[in-house]
């Protein structure tokens, strides 16, 4: 059993009298000595912040609300015996109870009031931040992403990652206010839930930091993903970087085909500029900032999805889930999408669920210029340059561990100012994990079966089962153990189906996109980036999935 959990409790469960614990912490005042009060997302960018600022790796500044002042949050509310309740003896498999208890949970967290002393110390730690952003003057309304950091999140035993919500491009007090508590919700989704279950944490153990940190005009610039480890050998030496244009949020949800560059350490170490590969992606779409109301990275619910929507005239508005697989199935079907055409990254989830009521879209998708997509998004200068910070940053984690620990990190370039920044950075789970003294490989026996459609494969292994095509993870009541789950892209609201599968087929996605990552931790076989999977592979016929024959994975009939 992972210790973390009752490490963070010490904190946690402190009594709301104590007024010795703060509420707010500015991030560079917390390090990963701090993962108890403010949570490891939180707390790892405080160090980065105190540690390696000096050595020029940038980092948007920000401040985090306390474990201790969730805690407050619940006593004030009385919500720990309720949501106790609610939460006892779910079985993780069992979905129908699952969403039933994620729902009530969430409605009870959203009619519950932050305490005055909390909600004034955040609106001046949020002025604070206003303040700084415009060199000492007065400045309101500045631009933040509101993220949610769990006391037991971006460990090395369980990476937590994506189990809560971010919001982005938030401006306002009230907005902010809302997004805080939205973010205390979002530890109640279905998704995680079922992970802290899988995982064997306690519910009410697990407390939830907020970072509230400057945006990063990545919406106008490229953002991406990046490895201090190649993800699918194993292989130390290597950074693995993606990068697409707009906020980086496309490219963690597997919404889009990256860049995809290879770099190798020791070389780089040594001043040269060893990028032993380029792959261009198609980089269809981008997220950028649009008028609206709060703004969602991923959905809240995990109810009944949407109503189809009919296809959008030029210019209309609609929701960016309804075109993703339109817009990012290859680089010649760009006649699809009108290039004005906005798309709001709307929130999907059930008609019931209060989370939806609480506001729109900040943020909004756009089709990429053919002649963008042709090229790179970033520099080989500035892929040499993220690779150096990755090694610096895997040095740093490696030195105060005691032991090699290879990173994922997620990166912006602004587009204002051409700055590069470091967003987030956590050890990463899977490769580092593995046995060296255990090797396992996998081959095909000699067939004739065709090839129904290939992408990016992930790891080295193969899977055979019923193909069930879902749109939506509320469809899950039609999947059963052991089938092969083929849709456009997941999120974290896809982890139950996910348990359940042998393999993951989607049509959007790079190898650093949450498909690939989950399909890692898990243990199963995952394609990704297909183009075509929903399109060309039946619902419910027999197919196998190879990644072992190479870069590119394959799907055959039968």
């Amino acid at each position: 059993m992972n210790q973390s959990p009752g490490h963070a409790s010490s904190l946690f469960n402190s009594q709301p009298e104590d007024r010795n614990q703060p509420l707010v912490l500015a991030l560079e005042a917390a390090g990963l000595e701090a993962i108890a009060a403010v949570g490891g997302k939180n707390a790892s960018l405080g160090e980065l912040l105190r540690e390696l600022g000096t050595e020029g790796v940038r980092v948007p500044g920000g401040f985090a609300t306390t474990a201790y002042a969730y805690g407050a949050f619940l006593d004030a509310n009385r919500l720990r015996q309720p949501l106790g309740r609610l939460l006892a003896g779910l079985d993780g498999n069992d979905l129908a109870a699952l969403q039933a208890a994620g729902l009530a949970a969430r409605a009870l967290v959203l009619a519950a009031r932050l305490p005055k002393d909390l909600e004034q110390a955040i609106l001046r730690a949020y002025r604070s931040l206003g303040q700084a952003s415009a060199g000492g003057g007065q400045a309101s309304g500045v631009a933040v992403a509101v993220r949610s950091s769990a006391t037991a999140e971006d460990l090395p035993e369980a990476s937590f990652a994506g189990q809560q919500e971010t919001f982005l491009n938030v401006a306002g007090e009230a907005e902010v206010l809302a997004a805080c508590r939205r973010c205390y919700a979002s530890l109640f989704t279905d998704r995680a839930i079922s992970y802290r279950i899988l995982h064997g944490f306690d519910h009410l153990e697990v407390a939830l930091s907020i970072g509230v940190q400057r945006m990063v005009r990545s919406d106008l610039g490229a953002a991406g993903v990046m490895f201090s480890i190649d993800t699918e050998t194993g292989f130390r030496d290597a950074v693995l970087l993606t990068a697409a244009y707009g906020l980086g949020e496309t490219v963690v949800q597997g919404s889009v085909n990256p860049d995809e560059y290879l770099i190798f350490k020791p070389t780089l170490e040594q001043g040269f500029a060893p990028i032993l590969s380029r792959r261009l992606g198609s980089k269809a779409i981008r997220m950028v900032y649009a008028p609206g109301a709060v703004a969602s990275t991923h959905p809240t619910g995990a109810g009944p999805g949407p109503e189809p929507l009919a296809a959008p005239a030029p210019g209309q508005a609609v929701p960016s889930q309804n075109v993703q697989s339109q817009t990012d199935q290859s680089q010649t079907d760009q006649s699809q999408t009108d290039q004005s055409q906005t798309v709001p990254s709307q929130i999907f989830q059930s008609q019931n669920d209060p989370c939806e009521q609480l506001g729109l879209s900040h943020t909004c998708t756009l089709a990429v210029d053919p002649a963008d997509r042709a090229r790179f998004a970033i520099t080989d200068d500035e892929v040499l340059q993220l690779a150096r910070w990755a090694c610096r940053i895997e040095a740093h984690y490696s030195a105060r561990r005691g032991k090699a620990t290879p990173m994922d990190i997620e990166w912006a370039k602004d587009g204002l100012t051409g700055e590069l920044f470091i967003l987030q950075a956590r050890p990463e789970t899977v490769e580092s994990r593995r046995s060296a003294q255990v090797l396992r490989s996998w081959h095909l026996e000699p067939h004739q079966a065709p090839v129904i459609t290939r992408g990016r494969a992930i790891g080295a292994s193969i899977c055979t089962g019923r193909a069930r095509i879902i749109q939506d993870p509320s469809a899950i009541a039609s999947f059963q153990q052991g089938d092969l789950l083929v849709t456009d892209r997941t999120d974290p609201d896809w982890e139950p189906i996910l348990k359940l599968a042998s393999g993951v087929i989607t049509n959007q996605g790079g190898r650093t996109c949450h498909a690939a990552i989950i399909a890692r931790e898990m243990g199963i076989t995952a394609i990704v980036g297909t183009g075509d999977g929903t399109a060309v592979i039946a619902d419910g016929e027999a197919i196998t999935a190879s990644c072992c024959e190479g870069d590119e994975g394959l799907v055959y009939r039968g």
